[in-house]
C-alpha cells in the first residue's frame, strides 16, 4: 500500500466508499461495514486526523451500526464524527446540527435521557441561530424534545415544546404538509398535544385537539386512512372519558 501514490490511494478509498454505499442500499450491512472500514483505514493513513472526509466516513459507519441494531457502536461513531466537525475551521452548521440530532436519537434509544436532552439542546441552539429557515428541521427537533418530556411525564414542558412546533408548522408549512414520506406534521402534532391533555385529565381540550387532527387530515390532498381511524378512535375515547368525568 505504501508504494501506491497518494492520489491512487485516495481514489481507492472512494471506490470502497461507493461499494459500501451500494451494499448499504441493498441492505447488505455486513458488506457495507467492511467496505466503509477499508475506506476508513486508507483515510486514516493518508489524511489528517481532523480531515472532513473522516467525519463523513464515521457518519456512514454509524448509520450501518444503526441498521444492525448496535446503538452503542452507533453512538461511538457519531461521536467520532462530532469530534471532527467541531474542529473544522469553517463549521457546516447544517451537518453539525444533524450530527447532534443523530446523537440525541441514539442516546434516546439507549434510554440515556440526560444525553438525549443535551444533544437535542445543542442541535436546537444551532438550528435557531443558523438554520432558522429550515422549518422542517426545527419542527423535528421540537417534536423530539416534546416526546422526550412526554416520556419523562413532564407534560407541561412537553406541551410547551409541542406548541412551539405547531406554531412553526402553521406559519410556514403548506396546507398539505407531508413533512416526510411517512407522516403529516400538523394533524399528528395536534393529535400528540391531545394525548398530552388526555394524560393531564383535560378531556375537553383533548377532544378538541383530536377533532382538529381529524379535520385537518380529512382536508389533506393525500389522506392517511390509518391516521383517520386512529383519530376517530381517540375522539370516541375522549368523549367517553369526558362523560365519565362529568358524572364523578
Amino acid at each position: 500500500m505504501k508504494d501506491i501514490s497518494y492520489e491512487n490511494r485516495l481514489e481507492l478509498s472512494k471506490t470502497y466508499h461507493n461499494i459500501g454505499m451500494m451494499h448499504f442500499y441493498e441492505l447488505n450491512y455486513d458488506l457495507a461495514l467492511a467496505n466503509f472500514q477499508q475506506e476508513l483505514d486508507i483515510e486514516l493513513e493518508i489524511l489528517e486526523s481532523t480531515h472532513p472526509n473522516l467525519a463523513v466516513t464515521y457518519h456512514h459507519i454509524a448509520r450501518v451500526y444503526g441498521k444492525k441494531q448496535n446503538s452503542k457502536k452507533k453512538l461511538e461513531y457519531f461521536h467520532k464524527e462530532l469530534n471532527i466537525r467541531l474542529t473544522t475551521p469553517q463549521l457546516n452548521y447544517s451537518d453539525l446540527a444533524a450530527n447532534y440530532h443523530n446523537l440525541s436519537l441514539t442516546y434516546y434509544e439507549l434510554l440515556d435521557f440526560v444525553g438525549a436532552f443535551k444533544m437535542n439542546e445543542e442541535a436546537l441552539k444551532i438550528a435557531c441561530e443558523h438554520l432558522s429557515n429550515d422549518y422542517e428541521f426545527l419542527i423535528t427537533l421540537y417534536c423530539d424534545a416534546g416526546a422526550m418530556y412526554f416520556t419523562e411525564k413532564d407534560y407541561d414542558k412537553s406541551l410547551e415544546i409541542y406548541e412551539k412546533a405547531i406554531e412553526i408548522g402553521l406559519n410556514y408549512l403548506p396546507v398539505d404538509d407531508n413533512i416526510s414520506q411517512t407522516k403529516q406534521f400538523t394533524s399528528l402534532t395536534y393529535y400528540t398535544i391531545g394525548n398530552i391533555f388526555n394524560k393531564m385529565n383535560n378531556y375537553e381540550r383533548a377532544l378538541e385537539l383530536y377533532q382538529n387532527a381529524h379535520q385537518i387530515e380529512l382536508q389533506m390532498l393525500s389522506t392517511n386512512r390509518l391516521y383517520i381511524e386512529k383519530y376517530q378512535d381517540s375522539i370516541a375515547q375522549a368523549k367517553t372519558n369526558l362523560t365519565k368525568s362529568t358524572l364523578e
